[in-house]
């Protein structure tokens, strides 16, 4: 469905980094896709998160920001380190590509500062 029909032909803007907003008919919807499978996320407005494990290590994350008049918003987008992979991925994932990471930095240069 959402991964046969709409993901899987714009792989490389994904592994470019590019983040796709898609408005979709709600059976595109990543529940209704055996690949996707619901996740959290980080949240910034989203209603829910399904993701696509990736053999490479990586996955595809889409974040869905609810229905209206049959049709989904969806933003996609591919997450180099998927944390359910393992604890090194887990940590990559946390420490690049959340602001857990800007956070932790942040911290730490505060407290190198202060001593």
């Amino acid at each position: 469905m959402l991964w046969t029909h709409l993901v899987r032909h714009r792989w490389a803007e994904l592994v470019a980094g590019k983040k796709i907003d898609l408005l979709v008919p709600e059976t595109y919807h990543p529940e209704n896709d055996p690949f996707f499978r619901a996740n959290t996320g980080w949240p910034v407005g989203q209603a829910s998160d399904y993701t696509l494990s990736i053999a490479d290590g990586s996955r595809v994350h889409a974040q869905c920001f609810g229905a209206a008049g049959g049709k989904v918003r969806l933003r996609i987008h591919r997450d180099r380190w998927d944390p359910d992979q393992g604890l090194g991925n887990a940590m990559a994932h946390a420490a690049f590509e959340t602001p857990l990471g800007l956070i932790a930095v942040g911290a730490i240069l505060f407290g190198a500062a202060s001593s």
